[in-house]
């Protein structure tokens, strides 16, 4: 089952969020969405959020939050992880934190650090990157989707993970990790022209 989690959990991120500007905005922490992991089985998916203060410095005493977004109930229905979610699957482990970069990993595979910055562009808009290579480059990953079979009083069967992922000279990648554990095999050509999922 361990073997299965890791394959879940191996994706990557580059997300850029516009934070609003302290000086003219009212001062409040905002979420930014990382990634988030999506199933086959139904549509509820883990999101992974860093919190970012007005200033373009992550909150110091909750600088990140992992919680299930329960879309089946409706798109603003949000629960925590359970316990044994958080120990052994989608909990992260902080590693590292500064006013400006956090680096974290996740229960299922501490093998792989995700590190996440905060920095202003030229027009002085705060942008947050979570950076982890995929297919041995780093990239934007809109999203990865599992395909899995749920089981009674088991834990799904896990078939395959597609991640989603945009290089900087603009190719689209996407990568299918088996239930072997085997990164870095194409997706089928199909793959490639299907959307990132949404909260519609």
């Amino acid at each position: 089952m361990q073997k299965y989690l890791t394959l879940l959990l191996q994706m990557a991120a580059v997300l850029v969020w516009t934070i609003p500007d302290a000086a003219t905005d009212k001062p409040v922490t905002a979420e930014v969405v990382l990634f988030h992991i999506a199933k086959s089985n139904n549509r509820n998916r883990v999101e992974y959020a860093a919190r970012v203060q007005p200033d373009c410095r992550f909150d110091h005493e909750q600088p990140l939050t992992v919680y299930w977004r329960r879309l089946e109930k409706g798109p603003d229905v949000t629960r925590p992880l359970k316990w044994v979610e958080e120990k052994f699957a989608y909990g992260i482990d902080l590693r590292h934190q500064s006013d400006e970069r956090l680096e974290f990993t996740i229960a299922a595979d501490d093998t792989r650090p995700v590190t996440v910055t905060t920095t202003r562009n030229d027009d002085g808009q705060c942008q947050v990157r979570a950076w982890l290579n995929s297919l041995e480059a780093p990239g934007v990953t809109d999203h990865a989707f599992v395909k899995l079979k749920s089981r009674k009083l088991m834990f799904p069967k896990i078939y395959w993970v597609d991640l989603y992922t945009t290089r900087p000279d603009g190719a689209r990648i996407c990568e299918r990790v088996t239930e072997r554990g085997e990164p870095g095999e194409p997706c089928p050509s199909p793959a490639l022209r299907a959307p990132p999922l949404t909260s519609d």
